[in-house]
């Protein structure tokens, strides 16, 4: 899809205020260029600044920033600094209304539905005289191959690349000989240096060798299940060892609050039961509830069920019930009382099995509530063994207000605030008193446990090392193929990448020379070198100078109007390649440094090398307007002048009243004096 500009709208933008900034560029599909012609001062470069903005992803100006868009009486006049732009497809007529209003915030997005368009064509469409110069003499190679990266469109595969290059580090970076020599050393520690390598199976011998010496029997470890295995005998020979002393009673009731502890707050512990219980018989009650309510006439089962069977089995003109004829009753007939018996009776159904369901519940609530009271009870007896007298008082606080819940014949919304009051209360005290208190609790140790304690330590630490060792080597190979792989595809993508960039600078090196050629054809036309560097991320510019193998840098070499074409040849051979699904451009004063000769031959660059675009021409050169309106006239382009600018509303536009049929009839000389006395001629012809 190819799309042109049918028109183009500016206001409260830089000296363009109320007037003089509305452009009708297409008709039915066809696209139309302009030349406009101004003296210096009345505000042409506006519309450039303007269109530049508008294409800007940024809202950024080059050679203005941010901050100096808006006319200054914008605010004033209460007129939004804005452009907008209507954008149609030549071939299905879609159309595009677009307007970006100048913001002054860092936050200045590109209208979404104009930067896929603008992205599809990605080279500068607005060209200036000082851009002539700038991209040839002032940028560096680095900027040069950024600027070029960003017209071929290559944006993108330039952060592909950089992404390559990162990945590539972060893989070479990836240092598993170290983790491996320091899970080598773990291994020598903990077996006492007896075991100095990564060896599995000296390590397992190790380890068997250690428990045999505190169980007095051989353990066979012959796999790394093994040794958690033995870990698992060595800890219940401890416990065996423990509850042989004389502080296996302290022991046994740390050990039990540990666990109540956990058996109270942990996910599916008895917490969380006694909630869910609740929720589930507050839920059920008022369901019943409900079904209560809807089904009050419930009194009158035995009688409807009576009903019913006098009216399944035949026919009657009235009521069984209160012989009020049919007809005369609000049911109207027996079919009608039928459907609403066995409706009611359907109800009671259901409340009766709702009822089953809620006392259901609310005996799973009562068996949890009795099931805490019992746990805070035990913790309240252990705590007392243990001497931890705060924790003892606060379990038997909580040990009454659970019996008082269990004990109540209240339903279960009565009880729902209580509670879940109680069940806060039991969570703060385990997490705030119980956890803390035995944590600051020391038991006495039993010697003849801390061998068994150690040796339990090291195995622990053997297997976590052999296991990590394991993964080390799984990763080690993972990584080896990740890098191998990943080198391939890289170097095929810079590859690519390097033949991509050659070729499209090959073909836009091809069509510089063309141009330059065409506008300097009887100079000594030097050969252009192009030179991109991927792997640098530079771009050389370079001319032969009298010899075809020493090229040198323009800047030094070339005159003011070589290098302007140079310039020009670039920026016109980049809009060609790359813009055509939007060859729309703006150039504004290009032609300040060249002379008669030369700007009829940049006359005939546009005519012939532009025909496809849609051009916005600006210039302040009466000769250059004159040469332009001469060509191409009769080509769909547009021709005004501004006579002047005026603070308070902006450029005063004129169109240019020579009608094609009467171009030859003037002389060239009158296109050729000063810019005042040819308006004056022209508007006293016409």
């Amino acid at each position: 899809m190819s799309w042109i500009v049918a028109k183009l709208s500016i206001a409260g933008i830089r000296g363009v205020l109320d007037r003089g900034g509305d452009f009708e560029l297409a008709r039915d599909r066809s696209p139309g260029s302009i030349a406009l012609y101004a003296p210096g001062a009345c505000g042409k470069s506006s519309y450039a600044d303007a269109v530049e903005y508008l294409f800007s992803e940024d809202g950024r100006v080059a050679h203005l920033g941010k901050g100096e868009l808006p006319h200054v009486l914008a605010e004033e006049r209460g007129i939004k600094p804005q452009v907008s732009v209507t954008l149609v497809d030549p071939k299905s007529g879609e159309s595009i209304p677009i307007t970006r209003l100048v913001r002054m915030s860092r936050v200045d997005n590109m209208p979404p539905e104009l930067l896929p368009i603008i992205r599809a064509a990605p080279a500068h469409r607005v060209l200036r005289q000082h851009d002539l110069r700038r991209f040839v003499v002032a940028m560096t190679p680095g900027a040069k191959y950024a600027e070029l990266s960003r017209w071929f469109g290559l944006t993108r595969l330039e952060k592909i690349l950089e992404h390559l290059e990162i990945t590539s580090n972060v893989l070479e970076s990836r240092d598993f000989e170290r983790e491996v020599e320091e899970r080598v050393q773990d291994i020598a520690r903990h077996t006492d240096h007896t075991v100095t390598e990564h060896d599995e199976r000296a390590v397992l011998d190790w380890c068997e060798a250690e428990a045999e010496r505190h169980l007095g029997a051989r353990l066979a470890i012959d796999s790394l299940q093994g040794m958690k295995k033995a870990i698992r005998t060595l800890k219940q020979l401890q416990g065996r060892i423990i509850l042989a002393s004389d502080v296996a009673e302290l022991y046994q009731a740390k050990l039990t609050l540990e666990q109540i502890a956990t058996g109270l707050v942990s996910p599916d512990g008895q917490l969380q039961l006694c909630h869910t219980a609740l929720t589930a018989a507050v839920v059920a009650e008022r369901h019943t509830a409900s079904l209560f309510t809807a089904s009050k006439h419930g009194v009158f089962q035995e009688v409807w069920e009576a009903a019913s069977g006098v009216l399944e089995s035949r026919l009657t003109d009235e009521c069984p019930v209160c012989r009020t004829p049919w007809v005369r009753s609000h049911i109207g007939s027996q079919e009608g009382a039928l459907i609403s018996l066995t409706s009611r009776r359907n109800e009671l159904t259901e409340l009766a099995a709702a009822r089953s369901e809620q006392q259901k519940a609310t005996r799973e609530l009562e068996t949890a509530i009795r099931a805490l009271e019992a746990r805070l009870a035990k913790t309240s007896a252990q705590a007392a063994k243990l001497s931890l007298s705060e924790v003892e008082t606060q379990a038997t606080e909580l040990v009454e207000a659970a019996g008082a819940l269990s004990t109540t014949d209240r339903f279960p919304s009565q009880l729902q605030g209580e509670c879940e009051e109680l069940l806060s209360r039991c969570r703060q005290f385990v997490v705030t008193r119980l956890r803390p208190a035995l944590q600051s609790l020391h038991i006495s140790k039993v010697p003849a446990t801390d061998q068994v304690q150690a040796t339990i330590a090291h195995l622990q630490a053997l297997w976590d090392a052999l296991i990590r060792l394991k993964e080390l080597r799984r990763e080690r190979e993972e990584y080896r193929n990740i890098k191998r792989d990943f080198n391939v595809v890289a170097d095929v993508i810079r590859e690519r990448a390097a033949t991509t960039v050659n070729d499209v600078v090959a073909a836009l090196r091809d069509d510089v020379q063309s141009i330059y050629q065409m506008i300097h054809p009887t100079d000594a036309v030097p050969n252009i070198h192009i030179v991109p560097d991927a792997e640098s991320k530079t771009l050389t510019v370079q001319v032969d100078f009298h010899s075809s193998d020493r090229p040198v840098p323009p800047a030094g070499y070339l005159s003011e109007s070589q290098i302007s074409t140079l310039g020009l040849a670039l920026f016109i051979s980049s809009i060609g390649l790359f813009n055509r699904r939007f060859p729309f451009l703006f150039l504004d004063d290009v032609v300040s440094s060249y002379d008669a000769e030369h700007k009829e031959r940049i006359v005939d660059l546009i005519a012939e090398r532009l025909g496809g675009f849609q051009v916005f021409l600006t210039t302040h050169d009466w000769r250059f307007y004159a040469m332009l309106k001469d060509r191409l006239h009769d080509k769909g382009w547009l021709f005004e002048r501004i006579s002047g600018w005026d603070f308070e509303h902006g450029p005063k536009r004129e169109v240019d009243a020579l009608r094609p049929d009467r171009i030859n009839t003037r002389s060239f000389a009158d296109f050729t004096k000063s810019p005042t006395e040819s308006c004056q001629r022209i508007q006293g012809s016409d």
